[in-house]
């Protein structure tokens, strides 16, 4: 599967929540929309849920919840657009020392699904990072960087490689003033 197959999978998913009052609004002057939203806690889980209307009246909700449990969180989410369509998403997230480790799945309103695999690990004042995006169709992206920071100055390259072996480096660097 090609990167341009896979990013608008994720991208779809990403837009049914980001863009509910726009798709909410109708053709009237009026174009707010209203967003309420319910946080609850109870024991290691927090739920959010959230209801958002537009002016015609037009309705798209979302649900997440975070629960951890030692050293891991886990994270599940849906959200239902104004048209009845569903995108879902679920991550495990686990700190084992200086190593950050996530793994989720991502699944768009067609039913089409991408799952990614990234483990960040910590030394001295480097982070570096890798991971795997597998679309679909079965086709996988991969991930490397590198963070490092001195003094004022953070320095990061990476790479991508797509599934069919094109591949993208970058580096850059940005230093950090304190105001007095």
């Amino acid at each position: 599967m090609s990167m341009s197959r896979v990013l608008p999978l994720l991208i779809g998913a990403a837009l049914v929540v980001t863009s509910v009052g726009q798709a909410l609004a109708d053709d009237s002057e009026d174009k707010s929309a209203t967003r309420q939203s319910t946080v609850t806690k109870s024991g290691d889980t927090v739920t959010r849920s959230s209801t958002t209307t537009g002016s015609g009246g037009k309705t798209a909700s979302s649900e997440s919840s975070w629960t951890k449990e030692g050293n891991t969180v886990t994270h599940e989410s849906s959200a239902t657009g104004p048209n009845g369509n569903t995108a879902t998403k679920e991550s495990t997230w686990t700190k084992d020392g200086s190593t950050v480790t996530r793994e989720g799945s991502t699944t768009g309103p067609n039913g089409k699904s991408a799952t990614s695999k990234d483990t960040w690990t910590k030394s001295g004042s480097t982070v570096t990072h890798s991971g795997t995006t597998t679309g679909s169709g079965g086709g996988t992206a991969t991930r490397s960087d590198t963070w490092s920071r001195y003094g004022g100055t953070v320095s990061h390259s990476g790479t991508t490689t797509g599934p069919r072996g094109g591949s993208v480096t970058g580096q850059g660097t940005r230093t950090f003033t304190r105001g007095r």
